[in-house]
């Protein structure tokens, strides 16, 4: 998640991929209030139906 670039109280979710020590990032086009982030596990906290959707879209992914 980037709060850096808050827009409407909601953060950009991002995924980070290391290859060879070259690192990418890319938008995962999901927004979520970083209230409800959590940064060390790196998932939505909570039990709102939109953390549960946003979790299960970046299970997809993980």
């Amino acid at each position: 998640m980037r709060q850096d670039k808050l827009r409407n109280g909601k953060a950009p979710v991002y995924a980070r991929i290391t290859v060879n020590g070259e690192i990418i990032h890319f938008a995962l086009k999901q927004w979520i209030d970083p209230k409800l982030w959590d940064n060390r596990c790196g998932y939505g906290k909570g039990n709102k139906d939109e953390v549960a959707l946003l979790n299960l879209h970046l299970d997809r992914y993980g």
